[in-house]
C-alpha cells in the first residue's frame, strides 16, 4: 500500500466531504463545517496548514438519520458511530476511507489501524417543550453551580496554604 503525504490525504478527505455533501443534499440532511474545517475554509479558503482531518457537526435528528442511512449507500465509505456500532471507541462517529489505512498513535493501541477520515458530531439542541426545557436549563446551571463551588473551594485551599508558607 502506497504511503500518503499530507497533501495526498487531504484531496482524500475533500472527496470524502464532497460525497457527504452529496449524499446530506439528496437526503435533506442539514450538516456544517466546523472547528479547524470551518476556520480554514473562511480564514485559509482551503485547509488550515497544520490541520490534518475535517470535521463537521449537524443537528441530532439529522445525525442520527445520516447513521442509519449513508453505509446503505453503497460506496468506499463508511460511518462508524456507537449509534450503528457497538464496538465504536468515540462519542461521536466518523466517515471513514475503507481503501485506506491511517495508524492514529493518539488513540489505545487496538484503535490505532483506521482510515483517513472525516469526523461527524452530533448537535444537541435546547428542547421545545417548556418543561423539558426548565429540566435542561437546571441540569446546566446545576452543572455551572458545581464548578463554581469547586473553584471556590480550591482558592480557599490556596489561600490557606499560602497563609502557612507564608507563616513559616
Amino acid at each position: 500500500m502506497k504511503r500518503l503525504n499530507a497533501d495526498e490525504m487531504k484531496v482524500i478527505e475533500l472527496d470524502m466531504l464532497k460525497d457527504i455533501s452529496n449524499f446530506c443534499d439528496n437526503n435533506g440532511i442539514r450538516y456544517y463545517l466546523c472547528g479547524g474545517t470551518l476556520l480554514g475554509a473562511v480564514r485559509h479558503k482551503g485547509f488550515i496548514p497544520w490541520d490534518d482531518d475535517m470535521d463537521i457537526a449537524m443537528p441530532r435528528p439529522d445525525y442520527e438519520k445520516f447513521l442509519k442511512m449513508y453505509n446503505n449507500y453503497g460506496h468506499r465509505y463508511e460511518v462508524n458511530g456507537i449509534e450503528n456500532n457497538p464496538s465504536w471507541h468515540s462519542t461521536f462517529a466518523r466517515v471513514e476511507d475503507k481503501c485506506t489505512v491511517l495508524y492514529e498513535g493518539t488513540l489505545k493501541k487496538k484503535y490505532w489501524k483506521r482510515h483517513v477520515f472525516v469526523d461527524v458530531f452530533p448537535l444537541d439542541g435546547i428542547p421545545d417543550n417548556p418543561k423539558e426545557e426548565a429540566r435542561f436549563m437546571n441540569r446546566q446551571n446545576l452543572f455551572l453551580v458545581d464548578i463554581i463551588l469547586i473553584l471556590r473551594s480550591l482558592i480557599l485551599i490556596y489561600v490557606i496554604l499560602l497563609g502557612l508558607f507564608q507563616s513559616i
